[in-house]
């Protein structure tokens, strides 16, 4: 059951999809006033990550039409990544290696909220630090994408 837009603060979750380094689709549960729960759904590097961040969120300021709203928060993400090459091992370069993944994630995200219908447009900034990468460790300054979301209510809260 969808329930009328009436501003992002009223809405109980956000879903929607997100293109950049990380492509694919983002939810949203805002739990309380200032806590949100984001889970990611990601592809990158040949392979497919699921990442959870804990974030918390703040009004910036008010522009026409919306709300310019940050979020940041930390969280982990596990996956499969494709990569030519492990260890620095040159023989395996050759070929291409499902390798799993399991890491840190950050995120630093700014949202535009629009007043008269239910969406938001956001720019994703999202370091991450992953195990079982080609070197073993990698630490990745930068994961940005663009992402719109649609906010929407259900008829239950899941906690």
């Amino acid at each position: 059951m969808l329930l009328p837009w009436k501003g992002q603060a009223q809405t109980d979750y956000a879903a929607g999809t997100r293109v950049g380094n990380s492509t694919g689709f983002s939810m949203r549960y805002f739990k309380d006033e200032d806590m949100v729960i984001e889970g990611l759904l990601t592809f990158r590097h040949g392979g497919i990550q699921v990442t959870g961040i804990w974030e918390r969120y703040r009004p910036l300021f008010n522009i026409p039409g919306g709300d310019i709203t940050i979020y940041y928060g930390l969280g982990g993400h596990i996956g499969i990544n494709r990569w030519a090459g492990f260890f620095g091992n040159t023989d395996l370069a050759r070929n291409k290696y499902y390798i799993p993944s399991i890491g840190v994630d950050g995120m630093l995200s700014f949202n535009y909220e629009l007043s008269n219908i239910p969406l938001s447009l956001s720019l994703d900034y999202k370091p991450y630090a992953g195990l079982f990468e080609p070197n073993f460790l990698a630490i990745h300054g930068g994961d940005m994408a663009v992402a719109i979301r649609y906010h929407f209510n259900l008829p239950y809260k899941p906690f």
